[in-house]
């Protein structure tokens, strides 16, 4: 498929979910995407994941009149290699965004987890981060998160991992 052809078909899929700001932060939220030379892939009916050199990053969803990106399903050596390229302003929107509930389908969690200097008893091993309706700064920092995911990404391909 074309890059305008996916283009158009995300665009029409999330336009029939999400409108005004909602629908203008996930279309600014691809863009971003695609400007940062990230593979983004149509996983299940309106859902995404995002990824670079083969490696996710992210991953996120439209539903009706919401949506929400999640990062680095099940990998505690994403958040080991994070700290380093996190502010802390980012290392406090991460902290904000941990999923500590286990209300996925399924979900058996990851157990006692050290995630930037702090123990969580209970983490959604399948998103670990969840940002619900980014918009403002909180879109802003999704962002961030994701360039440093790219970073770790970058890293642990160097590093052979």
């Amino acid at each position: 498929m074309s890059i305008q052809k996916a283009k158009k078909n995300f665009k029409l899929a999330v336009s029939k979910l999400l409108t005004g700001d909602k629908l203008a932060n996930i279309l600014g939220f691809y863009a971003f995407l695609k400007e940062n030379k990230l593979s983004v892939s149509l996983t299940a009916t309106n859902s995404w994941t995002v990824k670079f050199k083969g490696k996710r990053v992210c991953y996120f969803r439209a539903h009706e009149d919401y949506w929400f990106i999640s990062y680095f399903k099940r990998s505690s050596e994403i958040f080991e290699l994070c700290e380093k390229y996190a502010t802390n302003e980012l290392k406090d929107f991460i902290h904000s965004n941990i999923k500590a509930d286990l209300g996925c389908n399924g979900c058996v969690g990851d157990g006692s987890k050290i995630i930037l200097g702090k123990t969580y008893d209970t983490i959604c091993w399948c998103h670990p981060i969840w940002v619900n309706c980014p918009d403002g700064e909180s879109l802003k920092l999704a962002k961030e998160l994701v360039l440093v995911g790219k970073n770790v990404v970058a890293e642990m391909i160097a590093g052979g991992g």
